[in-house]
């Protein structure tokens, strides 16, 4: 079952986080509760308790917030604490996704895109990145415009790429960024220069690496 995993997630609990765990406010009831002590063991506040986070977050995942269940599938990708589990982290993916977390649908069309826990299935993998993109999400947008880009489910279509790259660049994306101002190097360098220089600007060594070619020419 998808929530027994609570037993896994708070099972490698230290003996002080267990002790903390026996009071009756190791783990509140709300939601925004569970996600604020989630998000204060995930940050390192306090990591001798993470365990305890990890139990909050999938408590705030079956009471129906669905970015912390991504984020249960983040700690089993990853195997934060606990074993390694892609089978499990792609089922709190699909979860996530299903109840409306973009970041869900990415994680899952990853997993789909690179065969991770799933067979490969790059059309299904396009599908999710474009939901996730629907639901707003950045990372979603940009790797819906390389399937585009590159025909991974189907033929190239250069002005989807362009729109989904243009959504996940101004969402955020700076590999986004770098990606447009390459499709836009030769036939307009100025608004090229200009997606190369937002990228560089984000930390993108390929935005930068851009910029300088062009102002080599």
């Amino acid at each position: 079952m998808l929530f027994g995993a609570l037993g896994v997630l708070g099972g490698s609990l230290s003996l002080g986080a267990a002790a903390y765990a026996s009071q009756s406010s190791a783990v509140p009831g709300t939601v925004r509760d569970r996600l604020h002590l989630g998000g204060v063991f995930a940050n390192g506040r306090s990591p001798f308790l993470d365990g305890v986070g990890r139990r909050a977050h999938l408590l705030a995942c079956r009471a129906g917030d669905a970015r912390s269940c991504t984020n249960v599938g983040r700690i089993f990708d990853e195997g934060w604490g606990v074993p390694r589990d892609i089978e499990m982290a792609n089922r709190f993916y699909g979860h996530a996704c299903r109840a409306g977390d973009g970041f869900g649908c990415f994680y899952l069309g990853i997993s789909y895109e690179v065969g991770d826990g799933l067979s490969p299935d790059p059309e299904a993998a396009c599908a999710l990145h474009v939901h996730a993109c629907d639901l707003h999400e950045e990372y979603g947008c940009y790797r819906a415009g390389v399937c585009n880009d590159l025909g991974l489910a189907g033929k190239p279509d250069p002005k989807k790429a362009d729109a989904f790259y243009r959504l996940a660049c101004e969402g955020g994306s700076p590999s986004a960024c770098t990606a447009m101002g390459s499709r836009l190097a030769r036939q307009d360098p100025m608004d090229a220069a200009a997606y190369f220089r937002r990228a560089c600007t984000d930390g993108h060594t390929g935005g930068c690496d851009g910029l300088r070619r062009l102002y080599a020419r």
